[in-house]
């Protein structure tokens, strides 16, 4: 069963929120839902709060290049998704 969540927001917030959901090829309430079932499966923030944008910054540079070294890589998308 669906329930209606009401939240307060910064206007400039929630609309570049909806630009980069829009981009993602997603609503606002399914990346909203995303973060949510995300946080019911870690059992807290899916992420470290941090204001520490250098620091967010090094952590996911460190993670690409992990990636890219030793990640597969796939030619399409279904060969990734025959991988799953």
């Amino acid at each position: 069963m669906n329930t209606v969540i009401n939240i307060r927001t910064e206007k400039a917030v929630r609309d570049e929120a909806k630009k980069v959901f829009s981009k993602m090829g997603m609503t606002t309430s399914a990346g909203i839902n995303m973060f949510l079932n995300q946080v019911v499966l870690e059992k807290g923030m899916p992420f470290l709060p941090t204001s520490n944008a250098q620091k967010i910054k090094e952590k996911w540079d460190a993670a690409a290049v992990d990636a890219i070294k030793f990640g597969k890589r796939y030619t399409t998308a279904e060969e990734a998704l025959a991988d799953l």
